[in-house]
Protein backbone atom coordinates (compact mmCIF):
# COMPACT_ATOMS: atom_id res chain seq x y z
CA UNK A 1 0.00 0.00 0.00
CA UNK A 2 1.79 3.03 -1.13
CA UNK A 3 1.01 6.61 0.84
CA UNK A 4 -1.50 8.16 -1.13
CA UNK A 5 -0.79 12.09 -2.88
CA UNK A 6 -3.14 14.95 -3.04
CA UNK A 7 -2.26 17.93 -5.01
CA UNK A 8 -3.54 21.75 -3.93
CA UNK A 9 -4.08 23.88 -7.54
CA UNK A 10 -3.17 27.38 -6.90
CA UNK A 11 -2.74 30.18 -8.58
CA UNK A 12 0.26 32.46 -7.59
CA UNK A 13 0.77 34.65 -10.87
CA UNK A 14 -3.01 35.41 -11.43
CA UNK A 15 -4.09 33.11 -14.21
CA UNK A 16 -1.54 30.38 -14.39
CA UNK A 17 -2.46 27.67 -12.23
CA UNK A 18 0.59 25.00 -10.03
CA UNK A 19 -0.57 21.58 -8.47
CA UNK A 20 1.44 21.49 -5.39
CA UNK A 21 1.87 17.98 -4.28
CA UNK A 22 1.21 17.11 -0.60
CA UNK A 23 2.49 14.02 1.20
CA UNK A 24 -0.75 12.44 3.00
CA UNK A 25 0.05 11.10 6.39
CA UNK A 26 0.29 7.22 6.53
CA UNK A 27 -1.66 5.36 8.97
CA UNK A 28 0.34 5.09 12.56
CA UNK A 29 -1.48 3.44 15.49
CA UNK A 30 -1.15 4.59 18.89
CA UNK A 31 -1.34 2.47 22.06
CA UNK A 32 -4.94 1.99 22.07
CA UNK A 33 -5.45 1.51 18.35
CA UNK A 34 -2.62 -1.14 18.45
CA UNK A 35 -5.29 -2.58 21.52
CA UNK A 36 -8.08 -2.71 19.34
CA UNK A 37 -6.53 -4.20 16.71
CA UNK A 38 -5.78 -6.83 18.30
CA UNK A 39 -8.37 -7.02 20.97
CA UNK A 40 -11.49 -6.45 18.92
CA UNK A 41 -10.56 -7.25 14.97
CA UNK A 42 -8.28 -9.99 15.89
CA UNK A 43 -10.36 -11.11 18.80
CA UNK A 44 -11.45 -14.75 18.56
CA UNK A 45 -9.25 -15.13 15.10
CA UNK A 46 -6.91 -18.53 14.30
CA UNK A 47 -3.60 -18.43 16.13
CA UNK A 48 -2.01 -17.34 13.05
CA UNK A 49 -3.57 -14.36 12.48
CA UNK A 50 -2.44 -13.03 15.80
CA UNK A 51 0.64 -14.28 15.11
CA UNK A 52 0.72 -12.14 11.67
CA UNK A 53 0.30 -9.51 13.83
CA UNK A 54 3.16 -9.46 16.29
CA UNK A 55 5.52 -10.18 13.28
CA UNK A 56 4.54 -7.30 11.51
CA UNK A 57 4.50 -4.69 14.71
CA UNK A 58 7.70 -6.50 15.97
CA UNK A 59 9.61 -6.61 12.98
CA UNK A 60 8.30 -3.95 10.51
CA UNK A 61 8.29 -6.08 7.87
CA UNK A 62 6.84 -5.67 5.16
CA UNK A 63 4.04 -8.30 4.78
CA UNK A 64 4.64 -9.86 1.27
CA UNK A 65 8.40 -10.45 2.71
CA UNK A 66 6.93 -12.26 6.25
CA UNK A 67 4.80 -14.24 3.70
CA UNK A 68 8.27 -16.22 2.68
CA UNK A 69 9.40 -16.97 6.37
CA UNK A 70 9.49 -20.81 7.37
CA UNK A 71 9.55 -22.42 10.29
CA UNK A 72 13.02 -23.39 9.90
CA UNK A 73 14.16 -19.75 9.15
CA UNK A 74 12.77 -19.35 13.43
CA UNK A 75 14.58 -22.17 14.25
CA UNK A 76 17.91 -19.82 15.47
CA UNK A 77 19.12 -20.45 19.02
CA UNK A 78 21.51 -17.15 19.00
CA UNK A 79 19.52 -15.00 21.36
CA UNK A 80 20.85 -11.45 22.10
CA UNK A 81 19.36 -8.51 24.66
CA UNK A 82 18.44 -5.43 23.73
CA UNK A 83 18.59 -1.92 24.73
CA UNK A 84 16.41 -3.10 27.37
CA UNK A 85 17.86 -6.28 28.21
CA UNK A 86 15.17 -8.28 26.92
CA UNK A 87 16.18 -11.74 24.95
CA UNK A 88 15.36 -11.56 21.36
CA UNK A 89 16.48 -13.34 17.98
CA UNK A 90 17.73 -12.02 15.12
CA UNK A 91 16.37 -13.77 12.13
CA UNK A 92 18.84 -13.32 8.86
CA UNK A 93 15.71 -12.18 6.50
CA UNK A 94 17.63 -11.09 3.31
CA UNK A 95 19.22 -14.03 2.53
CA UNK A 96 16.54 -16.47 3.73
CA UNK A 97 13.51 -14.28 1.51
CA UNK A 98 16.51 -14.21 -1.44
CA UNK A 99 17.27 -18.42 -1.27
CA UNK A 100 13.50 -18.68 -0.76
CA UNK A 101 12.76 -16.21 -4.37
CA UNK A 102 15.39 -17.85 -6.36
CA UNK A 103 13.70 -21.41 -5.20
CA UNK A 104 10.71 -20.83 -7.14
CA UNK A 105 12.23 -19.17 -9.96
CA UNK A 106 10.78 -15.77 -9.05
CA UNK A 107 12.52 -12.57 -9.71
CA UNK A 108 13.97 -10.97 -6.82
CA UNK A 109 12.27 -7.58 -5.92
CA UNK A 110 13.96 -4.33 -5.58
CA UNK A 111 12.77 -3.62 -2.17
CA UNK A 112 14.47 -5.94 0.48
CA UNK A 113 13.99 -6.68 4.02
CA UNK A 114 17.33 -5.54 5.83
CA UNK A 115 19.71 -7.89 6.65
CA UNK A 116 18.30 -9.32 10.00
CA UNK A 117 15.05 -8.37 11.90
CA UNK A 118 14.36 -9.80 15.98
CA UNK A 119 11.76 -11.55 17.11
CA UNK A 120 11.12 -11.42 21.05
CA UNK A 121 11.38 -15.08 22.78
CA UNK A 122 7.92 -15.08 23.33
CA UNK A 123 6.55 -14.80 19.93
CA UNK A 124 9.82 -16.93 18.56
CA UNK A 125 7.41 -19.60 21.07
CA UNK A 126 4.64 -19.16 19.75
CA UNK A 127 5.62 -19.62 16.33
CA UNK A 128 7.36 -22.73 16.85
CA UNK A 129 4.53 -24.43 18.80
CA UNK A 130 2.33 -23.10 15.68
CA UNK A 131 4.78 -25.08 13.01
CA UNK A 132 4.38 -28.12 15.67
CA UNK A 133 0.96 -27.99 15.83
CA UNK A 134 0.78 -28.04 11.98
CA UNK A 135 2.98 -30.33 11.24
CA UNK A 136 4.74 -28.33 9.18
CA UNK A 137 7.99 -29.16 9.01
CA UNK A 138 11.44 -26.67 8.63
CA UNK A 139 10.57 -26.05 4.68
CA UNK A 140 7.07 -25.51 5.72
CA UNK A 141 5.90 -21.45 5.56
CA UNK A 142 4.77 -19.85 8.73
CA UNK A 143 1.96 -18.10 7.30
CA UNK A 144 1.40 -20.50 4.10
CA UNK A 145 -2.40 -19.48 3.96
CA UNK A 146 -1.33 -16.08 3.20
CA UNK A 147 1.29 -16.85 0.68
CA UNK A 148 -0.96 -18.30 -1.66
CA UNK A 149 -4.09 -16.18 -1.00
CA UNK A 150 -3.08 -13.27 0.43
CA UNK A 151 -5.65 -13.90 3.22
CA UNK A 152 -4.99 -11.95 5.79
CA UNK A 153 -5.57 -8.95 4.39
CA UNK A 154 -8.84 -9.86 3.43
CA UNK A 155 -9.75 -11.19 6.49
CA UNK A 156 -8.85 -7.74 8.37
CA UNK A 157 -10.88 -5.68 5.93
CA UNK A 158 -14.34 -8.30 6.90
CA UNK A 159 -13.91 -8.41 10.12
CA UNK A 160 -13.46 -4.77 10.44
CA UNK A 161 -16.34 -4.26 8.11
CA UNK A 162 -18.95 -6.21 10.23
CA UNK A 163 -21.29 -4.13 12.07
CA UNK A 164 -20.68 -5.47 15.55
CA UNK A 165 -16.79 -5.35 15.29
CA UNK A 166 -17.40 -1.61 13.69
CA UNK A 167 -19.09 -0.04 16.86
CA UNK A 168 -16.35 -0.96 19.19
CA UNK A 169 -13.54 0.75 17.24
CA UNK A 170 -12.91 4.61 18.06
CA UNK A 171 -11.14 4.95 14.96
CA UNK A 172 -12.73 4.40 11.03
CA UNK A 173 -12.90 1.11 10.25
CA UNK A 174 -10.96 1.56 7.59
CA UNK A 175 -7.52 2.69 9.43
CA UNK A 176 -7.12 -0.74 10.34
CA UNK A 177 -4.51 -2.39 7.79
CA UNK A 178 -1.93 -4.69 8.16
CA UNK A 179 0.50 -2.42 6.17
CA UNK A 180 0.14 -0.05 8.64
CA UNK A 181 2.38 -1.75 11.08
CA UNK A 182 5.24 -0.98 9.74
CA UNK A 183 4.68 2.84 9.71
CA UNK A 184 3.83 2.02 13.09
CA UNK A 185 7.25 0.26 13.65
CA UNK A 186 9.14 3.06 12.45
CA UNK A 187 7.61 5.58 14.28
CA UNK A 188 8.29 3.88 17.06
CA UNK A 189 11.91 3.01 16.86
CA UNK A 190 12.52 6.65 15.70
CA UNK A 191 11.16 8.12 18.63
CA UNK A 192 13.05 6.54 20.95
CA UNK A 193 16.03 6.50 18.95
CA UNK A 194 15.80 9.76 16.99
CA UNK A 195 18.41 7.83 14.67
CA UNK A 196 17.46 7.96 11.22
CA UNK A 197 20.76 4.88 10.64
CA UNK A 198 18.26 2.73 12.63
CA UNK A 199 15.09 2.73 10.45
CA UNK A 200 17.90 2.40 7.30
CA UNK A 201 19.28 -0.77 8.92
CA UNK A 202 16.37 -2.31 10.97
CA UNK A 203 13.48 -1.47 8.11
CA UNK A 204 15.06 -2.33 4.70
CA UNK A 205 15.44 0.72 2.56
CA UNK A 206 18.24 2.31 0.95
CA UNK A 207 18.26 5.60 1.52
CA UNK A 208 17.04 7.89 3.97
CA UNK A 209 14.38 10.01 1.56
CA UNK A 210 11.09 7.42 2.61
CA UNK A 211 11.62 6.92 6.15
CA UNK A 212 11.85 10.56 6.71
CA UNK A 213 9.67 11.86 4.43
CA UNK A 214 7.01 9.27 4.76
CA UNK A 215 7.15 6.63 6.98
CA UNK A 216 8.42 8.49 9.83
CA UNK A 217 5.58 9.61 12.23
CA UNK A 218 5.38 11.94 15.36
CA UNK A 219 5.18 9.96 18.31
CA UNK A 220 5.69 10.87 21.92
CA UNK A 221 8.49 8.98 23.10
CA UNK A 222 6.84 7.63 26.24
CA UNK A 223 4.04 6.06 24.05
CA UNK A 224 6.61 4.88 21.84
CA UNK A 225 8.51 2.96 24.76
CA UNK A 226 5.05 1.84 26.05
CA UNK A 227 4.44 0.69 23.00
CA UNK A 228 7.92 -0.94 22.44
CA UNK A 229 7.99 -2.82 25.77
CA UNK A 230 3.97 -3.55 25.48
CA UNK A 231 4.50 -5.33 22.06
CA UNK A 232 8.44 -6.34 22.76
CA UNK A 233 9.71 -4.16 19.75
CA UNK A 234 13.57 -4.70 19.54
CA UNK A 235 15.97 -1.26 20.52
CA UNK A 236 19.34 -1.59 19.44
CA UNK A 237 21.32 -2.42 22.08
CA UNK A 238 23.56 0.45 21.23
CA UNK A 239 20.60 2.65 22.10
CA UNK A 240 21.20 1.57 25.66
CA UNK A 241 22.08 5.38 26.73
CA UNK A 242 19.48 6.87 24.77
CA UNK A 243 16.68 4.38 26.55
CA UNK A 244 18.03 5.11 29.93
CA UNK A 245 17.99 9.14 29.56
CA UNK A 246 14.94 8.58 28.55
CA UNK A 247 13.49 6.43 31.22
CA UNK A 248 14.68 8.91 33.32
CA UNK A 249 13.42 11.95 31.70
CA UNK A 250 9.70 10.48 31.39
CA UNK A 251 10.07 9.54 35.69
CA UNK A 252 10.52 13.19 36.00
CA UNK A 253 7.87 14.54 33.70
CA UNK A 254 10.42 15.65 31.38
CA UNK A 255 9.78 13.24 28.52
CA UNK A 256 11.25 14.95 24.91
CA UNK A 257 8.74 16.12 22.67
CA UNK A 258 7.59 14.22 19.51
CA UNK A 259 9.81 14.39 16.47
CA UNK A 260 8.64 16.56 13.64
CA UNK A 261 6.24 15.25 11.65
CA UNK A 262 7.71 15.34 7.38
CA UNK A 263 6.17 17.18 5.15
CA UNK A 264 3.58 20.22 5.30
CA UNK A 265 1.10 20.60 8.31
CA UNK A 266 -1.71 22.50 8.36
CA UNK A 267 -0.23 25.51 9.83
CA UNK A 268 2.33 25.57 6.94
CA UNK A 269 -0.16 24.58 4.60
CA UNK A 270 -2.25 28.15 5.91
CA UNK A 271 0.60 30.05 5.57
CA UNK A 272 1.34 28.74 1.99
CA UNK A 273 -1.96 29.67 0.93
CA UNK A 274 -1.52 33.03 2.80
CA UNK A 275 1.64 33.81 0.48
CA UNK A 276 0.18 32.94 -2.66
CA UNK A 277 -2.85 35.20 -1.66
CA UNK A 278 -1.32 37.65 -1.44
CA UNK A 279 1.02 37.22 -4.74
CA UNK A 280 -2.29 36.80 -6.17
CA UNK A 281 -3.18 40.13 -4.81
CA UNK A 282 -0.50 41.69 -5.96
CA UNK A 283 -0.14 40.20 -9.53
CA UNK A 284 -4.14 41.51 -9.91
CA UNK A 285 -3.08 45.24 -8.90
CA UNK A 286 -0.25 45.17 -10.95
CA UNK A 287 -2.58 44.05 -13.86
CA UNK A 288 -5.06 46.79 -13.15
CA UNK A 289 -2.41 49.64 -12.61
CA UNK A 290 -0.91 48.57 -15.70
CA UNK A 291 -4.74 48.30 -17.49
CA UNK A 292 -5.45 52.07 -16.07
CA UNK A 293 -1.81 52.97 -17.58
CA UNK A 294 -2.94 51.88 -21.13
CA UNK A 295 -6.15 53.21 -20.73
CA UNK A 296 -4.29 56.69 -19.94
CA UNK A 297 -2.04 56.63 -23.08
CA UNK A 298 -4.88 56.15 -25.00
CA UNK A 299 -6.98 59.17 -23.91
CA UNK A 300 -3.93 61.21 -24.29
CA UNK A 301 -3.33 59.99 -27.88
CA UNK A 302 -7.22 60.60 -28.13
Amino acid sequence: VSPARRYITTQPLGDMTTDMPISVRAIVYNKDALDEFYDVILFGAQPYYTIFFKTLLQTGLRPKHAYYLTCGAIEVNKPQKDALGRVFYPIPIREHIAREKRKVMEEIAKKFPPEFVYISESLKDEIMKWCKDNKLGSDGYVFKDFFILDAAGTFIERRRKSPAIAARLKQKPDQYMLYALRHTWASVIFAITKNVGDLLDYGGWRGQGIPLNVYRQSMPSEDALDIAKKWELYIPPDRKLEVEHLQGMIERGEARPAAPSPGLGQEEIDKLFAIVNDLTAEVNRLKKAESEREAVKKALKG
